[in-house]
């Protein structure tokens, strides 16, 4: 998240350079040009402190979540973030080659292994839906997830894949 809000900072402070230097295009003649690119250069400078700010945790990102592997770090978290990225890039892999049980049963090990965490959940129920093909099954792990507080973005993808259960469901012939 912090990686994210320093990329939207840093997004601002370059649309408000982008300001004063097409307001000192605007006023080129006039006595305040001057004072106009000194308010351009300080904002450059806090532009590159927030692109420096936003790289520095996206590295933190990139060597956390398996891109340097927490095995640097020695960090449990770490290692764990990249048994995680382990089973699903190896499920999809799975999937990919049209085995699909060994890609369930992978997103299933998964959230046996991280059973507090509600996107490995929705993983597993995603691959209820898709790998199983069991849309009742997934639509009763999706009932299990509650997403945390104030989070839309899981709230959002947790009703989807209800939705994706439930137009699934219908669609298959009753017994």
């Amino acid at each position: 998240m912090e990686h994210e809000e320093w990329g939207e900072r840093t997004q601002a402070m370059l649309l408000i350079v982008g300001a004063f230097e097409i307001l000192g295009l605007v006023i080129r003649r006039s006595p305040k040009v001057k004072l106009v690119h000194g308010a351009a250069a300080l904002a450059g400078l806090a532009a590159v402190f927030c692109v420096y700010e936003a790289g520095e945790h996206g590295g933190e990102l990139v060597y956390g979540y398996a891109g340097g592997v927490g095995v640097r770090s020695g960090d449990p978290e770490d290692v764990q973030r990249l048994l995680l990225a382990g089973y699903y890039h190896q499920a999809l892999a799975e999937r990919a080659a049209g085995r699909a049980d060994q890609a369930a049963a992978l997103f299933s090990a998964a959230a046996a292994q991280f059973p507090s965490d509600p996107e490995v959940r929705m993983l597993e129920a995603e691959s209820t839906l898709r790998d199983r093909k069991n849309p009742q099954a997934a639509l009763d792990q999706l009932a299990r997830i509650n997403p945390p507080a104030g989070n839309r973005f899981i709230a959002s993808q947790l009703a989807s894949l209800q939705a994706d259960a439930l137009r699934s469901g219908s669609t298959q012939p009753r017994p």
